[in-house]
């Protein structure tokens, strides 16, 4: 993925799961588009598990980027980060 990703390059930015001091999460979209890139980063040493808002639940993803091995899947009701990761995906 590159800055001539339409999301990248002109995606409305939304800050989600703002309670949590351990997690910064982020939604990059499009007006009318239902393809989104959420990143997720953990900022502590710790494993963290965190509750997915509804609308990312169940939904299909494709790995963009991460710092530890990670594929493909599918969201669930939770997410797990491992210490100090980062992890960026696409859902459509």
């Amino acid at each position: 993925m590159s800055k001539q990703e339409q999301l990248i390059s002109d995606g409305n930015i939304r800050i989600f799961l703002k309670d949590d001091p351990q997690i910064f999460a982020y939604e990059r979209f499009l007006k009318d588009e239902a393809k989104k890139i959420l990143v997720f980063t953990n900022f502590n040493g710790t494993d963290h598990v965190v509750p997915l808002p509804e609308q990312y639940q169940n939904k299909n993803y494709q790995l963009v980027l991460s710092n530890y091995s990670a594929q493909d899947g599918k969201l669930g009701e939770n997410i797990s980060l491992k210490p100090y990761e980062a992890l960026v995906i696409k859902i459509n």
